[in-house]
């Protein structure tokens, strides 16, 4: 997102110009919910068909070295 921000910014350079951006938290967390649950479940069929356990599992940073 940073990247598409920065880049209309840089567009004002070549006349383009946009108004300012309007994030829609939920819609953008359904959207990398959607992202996880595709290539999560792509790996949970993979393991399945070569017999390898499959663990999912959730996790948060305490800090820059510790998960919760």
């Amino acid at each position: 997102m940073a990247k598409l921000l920065e880049e209309a910014e840089q567009a004002k350079n070549w006349g383009i110009e946009f108004g300012e951006p309007k994030v829609d938290l939920n819609k953008l967390r359904e959207w990398k919910a959607s992202i996880v649950k595709k290539l999560t479940g792509g790996l949970g069929q993979l393991s399945k068909q070569r017999s390898v356990t499959f663990v999912s599992g959730r996790a948060a940073f305490v800090n820059a070295t510790t998960l919760k």
